[in-house]
């Protein structure tokens, strides 16, 4: 089946919540509250975190705010059509956990931190189309090197994988540069 992806831009904003609205979390509802938001989100702490992810449309608002002024970079997957997956990137220096900045945020490095596929189109290439074209993409942007963080090690569910799974960015020419416990952070240069 053919994949197609699309940058997410002002006027993609309904596709995008198309997508987080119906089956980017269709699967997994407890996380269905965060629109990707939670490495842009700032420090805090997690209980500041969990209690944004309580509140009705904070995190929807919040993301819908940036899309609108173009301050998040990621790409939308469509098949027939319709919306079936998304990875977000950019400067690492703009990426915070809700307990700090990531690290290293070296000049010219780029970060993807967040995979979604509706699970009717996993394991069927999504990921690994969206990794190539956000690879390209942060190229084009003149990005020296990629980071991510996937988990690690161990059996993890469809839903711990939002980072990616280690082995799709094993395959892609990523290599491992530090890992403790169940994560792991991935290079690659460009």
């Amino acid at each position: 089946m053919q994949t197609d992806v699309r940058a997410l831009t002002p006027e993609r904003l309904d596709d995008w919540l198309a997508f987080f609205d119906g089956p980017a979390f269709a699967d997994n509802p407890a996380w269905g509250t965060c629109y990707c938001r939670c490495f842009v989100f700032g420090g805090g702490g997690f209980d500041a975190w969990d209690a944004a992810c309580e509140r009705a449309g904070e995190n929807r608002d919040a993301m819908v705010a940036r899309v609108r002024e173009g301050s998040i970079d990621g790409l939308l997957a469509y098949r027939d059509g319709a919306p079936v997956g998304w990875v977000h990137f950019g400067p690492t220096s703009r990426f915070h956990s809700p307990v700090g900045p990531l690290a290293p945020a070296d000049e010219g490095a780029a970060s993807i931190v967040c995979f979604v596929v509706s699970a009717a189109h996993r394991r069927a290439g999504v990921a690994r189309t969206l990794l190539r074209a956000a690879t390209d993409r942060m190229r084009e942007q003149g990005f020296a090197t990629i980071d991510a963080r996937p988990r690690a090690g161990g059996e993890h569910s469809d839903a711990e994988h939002f980072l990616g799974p280690l082995e799709l960015y094993l395959s892609e020419g990523f290599s491992v540069v530090e890992s403790s416990g169940d994560r792991a952070r991935v290079r690659c240069s460009l």
